[in-house]
């Protein structure tokens, strides 16, 4: 890896412990790649609008059953702005990375009734 440019650093943190590792407004964006998953969507939330400053993007890209998307867009509405919520599933399986089995929960199209999201939000 070439350095980070500077004032950029990074910092790898599981998404149920940052209230705790971080202080808050301590972040410009939070990046969450498959963290999605490890809370429920209103902890999620407000981790997030705990550790980042006003203007602070949330990225947040993971695999959701339709009614946690739902679910999560109504908690990003106590301190968050949507600016981007998109189904990028059919990206994710051109890629070859799914189907996955996974018992019986599958489907030839990845998980049955879920989507892959990307999902930015600007803290207010």
């Amino acid at each position: 890896h070439e350095p980070f440019p500077p004032g950029l650093t990074f910092q790898q943190v599981k998404i149920a412990e940052i209230s705790n590792a971080f202080e808050a407004e301590s972040f410009d964006a939070l990046l969450c790649v498959e963290a999605g998953a490890e809370l429920d969507k209103k902890e999620l939330v407000q981790s997030a609008k705990h550790v980042l400053n006003p203007g602070g993007l949330l990225l947040l890209c993971d695999a959701f059953m339709q009614e946690q998307v739902r679910d999560l867009l109504q908690e990003l509405q106590h301190g968050f702005e949507v600016e981007v919520c998109t189904d990028i599933g059919k990206w994710i399986r051109a890629t070859g990375l799914s189907p996955v089995n996974i018992a019986e929960t599958h489907s030839v199209f990845g998980v049955a009734g879920c989507t892959y999201m990307r999902i930015v939000a600007r803290r207010l």
